[in-house]
């Protein structure tokens, strides 16, 4: 019970911190000036926390005899890898976007950590349900998760929509980057 308390409470809070200061770290550089630079800062922020949290799992879970079988551990290992990875990835891409949105108006540039500041609960609160619907998998009696893969396939979804449409408005509005041109 108390795991489940603090992977639901404690853990989504700490992690979102050091993943939102991280975006926030690099709020300040030039290429970090609109909510779709946010998303994809904090989504790669996300994945790297990712990355560095599966390694330590998988080193510590090494043995597919100690945790159930191959099955199991081949499961845990792709279970880890695409969804819990895809999940840290769109909490943190919550917080990058509101930092992105910040920095995007002229006004409102300076005061990123405001973004940071909104963006963070909901991060965390994204990164609470999932912990929760990861649990509610793991006490339903299924042979496969169904609500922690749902959420983080709807909210990765939902990212994938936000992105082509933010992309298409810089498109049409001319604000897209553009590679200098060689001299010649």
């Amino acid at each position: 019970m108390a795991s489940a308390v603090l992977a639901i409470f404690l853990a989504p809070v700490v992690e979102e911190t050091a993943k939102g200061l991280g975006v926030l770290i690099i709020s300040g550089h030039h290429e970090l000036d609109n909510t779709f630079d946010g998303i994809l800062f904090g989504f790669a922020i996300g994945m790297g926390f990712a990355a560095v949290e599966n390694w330590l799992y998988f080193a510590a879970n090494a043995n597919p005899i100690a945790v159930g079988g191959l099955t199991a551990w081949t499961y845990t290992i792709l279970y880890r890898s695409v969804l819990c990875s895809l999940a840290h990835g769109c909490f943190t891409a919550t917080t990058g976007a509101f930092v992105g949105f910040f920095r995007s108006h002229s006004r409102l540039r300076d005061f990123a950590w405001a973004g940071f500041l909104i963006g963070l609960p909901l991060a965390a609160a994204l990164h609470s349900l999932f912990n929760f619907t990861a649990i509610l998998d793991s006490v339903i009696s299924m042979p496969v998760p169904i609500f922690d893969p749902l959420l983080t396939l709807v909210v990765t979804t939902i990212y994938i929509i936000i992105g082509v449409v933010l992309q298409l408005q810089m498109e049409k509005s001319g604000r897209m980057r553009r590679e200098p041109r060689p001299d010649g």
